[in-house]
């Protein structure tokens, strides 16, 4: 409901105001307030938060337009409408200024004022919907950075050679181009694993620090981000305290602060070193694991059609658990099963991440505890798939329904900005999104790609624009970004089957183009 204020000194109007919003407005409205004066409607608008408020001119304690002015200090997307007794309005420059809604002006006509708040509340409701569709288009967008956050530790933990212009990409996309950072890795206890990475995500650090982690077996990964070294070296502290705090046993090392794309795997390389050391082992895990299998398990999950090629995906999972028994003979089955947990956790983050539903998917405690009932490695491999096989649907639904948030939001971003030479590579970085993404998505969604879909758009606006103009090309050419005359004459041509002189000469001559 539209909450709504009323501010009038007078009882009778009050009264007036009342009938008719509860007469003809009553499953829309709710009047949440009545003042009649000044002073008290800017406390309780205040408090309150009215949507609508309703102002006469003339109160006692305080006038209408200084209400007005310090309620909107407060309150800038609370729409104000002014009542006052004269016809002309000599403060209505003043009130223009505070951006005032709308002049109710007495006497006033019931077809009038009913007019009135009904453009008020298409108004507000159009707004409600705006702010809801950029919630959902924030969150999505922050649902797809969690996952480049996963693919990026992955990348890391492999330590295979990555080129530096897409461990650069990595950053730019997570808004970290020119941060510095460290990395820190701790040995925890299995069990506190999923408790201590839940503490991390409710942790409150300074602004100005990103935090990027991982857990993988028995390990947990983390990077901390920041341009102020102090400020990471702050942070460190702060996550050594939680972490020794959740688990006393824990060992934890810390690498240097470094800089740039090229120096990620260094750090997280340091800090292996640095617990190899402590730990007097030669490797960070006593067992071979396969990353490189691991990661192509997770994209397959994010990109296959599963429905038509589950295969691939069991195919996949046959793979690994036939790389670990090969590379791990003396292998025992508690190990599997730790193994078969962490690797449910790496999927199951996945999932939350990207699905709306998450109260349809499997928990994993569920998962976990038909692990502990497995006894054989088939038995394991059924568990897993069925796991994937079941939360599919939900992805699938998920998936759909976040392209298409993302692409209408490109697509406002290509409408705002026609008179601009914008690239795929532009919109990308506008809405934080790789530029390989967003162009697969762009033609699945609309059936077209990026650049013809841009070309559309700028070639639309050119009709309409010579339709309205004096005909001369190059003016046109120049309002849509165009710089050079010819190049656009080609591709008006090439849409319309016109020449913009064409096209404007037909249209001045009102002859219908075919």
């Amino acid at each position: 409901m539209i909450k709504l204020m009323i501010v009038e000194d007078e009882k009778i109007a009050r009264e007036s105001i009342k009938k008719l919003i509860e007469k003809y407005f009553s499953d829309k409205i709710n009047i949440i307030c009545e003042c009649d004066n000044g002073e008290d409607a800017v406390e309780k608008a205040q408090r309150l938060r009215p949507d609508i408020i309703l102002l006469d001119i003339h109160m006692p304690k305080r006038d209408g337009l200084s209400a007005a002015k310090t309620i909107k200090l407060y309150l800038e997307e609370t729409e104000i409408v002014i009542i006052t007794a004269n016809s002309q309005f000599e403060y209505a420059q003043e009130a223009i200024k505070l951006k005032v809604e709308d002049f109710l002006v007495k006497p006033y006509s019931i077809s009038s004022f009913k007019e009135m708040i009904t453009k008020l509340i298409e108004k507000i409701n159009k707004k409600a919907v705006k702010v809801k569709e950029e919630k959902e288009l924030q969150e999505n967008l922050c649902q797809i950075k969690a996952l480049v956050e996963k693919d990026f530790i992955s990348e890391m933990i492999q330590n295979k050679k990555i080129e530096e212009k897409e461990l650069a990409n990595y950053l730019k996309v997570l808004e970290l181009e020119s941060s510095k950072f460290n990395c820190i890795i701790s040995k925890i206890k299995e069990e506190n694993l999923k408790k201590i990475i839940g503490c991390l995500e409710k942790e409150c650090f300074h602004p100005s620090v990103k935090l990027i982690f991982s857990s993988y077996l028995d390990k947990l990964i983390i990077y901390v981000f920041s341009q102020n070294e102090k400020m990471i070296s702050e942070s460190t502290d702060k996550v050594s305290k939680l972490l020794l705090r959740k688990d006393k046993e824990t060992s934890i090392v810390i690498s240097s602060v470094y800089f740039g794309s090229e120096e990620l795997i260094k750090a997280l390389e340091e800090a292996k070193n640095k617990l190899n050391l402590l730990l007097n082992s030669e490797n960070i895990s006593s067992y071979d694991i396969p990353y490189d299998l691991e990661d192509n398990l997770f994209k397959l999950i994010l990109e296959t059609e599963l429905k038509e090629q589950f295969s691939i995906i069991s195919t996949n999972i046959d793979n690994i658990f036939s790389y670990i028994l090969t590379k791990n003979a003396n292998c025992q089955i508690d190990f599997i099963k730790t193994y078969m947990k962490q690797l449910t956790l790496m999927i199951d983050r996945i999932f939350r991440k990207i699905i709306f539903d998450k109260n349809k998917l499997q928990t994993t405690e569920e998962i976990f505890d038909k692990i502990d009932l497995c006894s054989t490695i088939e038995e394991h491999k059924e568990v897993l798939l069925d796991y994937i096989r079941c939360n599919y649907s939900l992805l699938e639904a998920s998936r759909d329904k976040k392209h298409v948030k993302v692409i209408e939001y490109a697509k406002q971003y290509i409408e705002n900005n026609f008179d601009k030479n914008i690239s795929l590579e532009d919109v990308a970085q506008h809405i934080g999104l790789s530029s390989n993404y967003l162009s697969k998505y762009f033609k699945k969604v609309e059936n077209i790609n990026f650049k013809d879909y841009a070309t559309q758009i700028r070639i639309e606006k050119a009709k309409m624009i010579l339709e309205t103009s004096d005909g001369n090309v190059t003016e046109v050419a120049e309002k849509l970004g165009y710089t050079d005359v010819s190049y656009f004459s080609y591709a008006f041509k090439k849409k319309t089957g016109y020449s913009p002189k064409e096209y404007y000469s037909n249209k001045v001559g009102n002859k219908v183009l075919g």
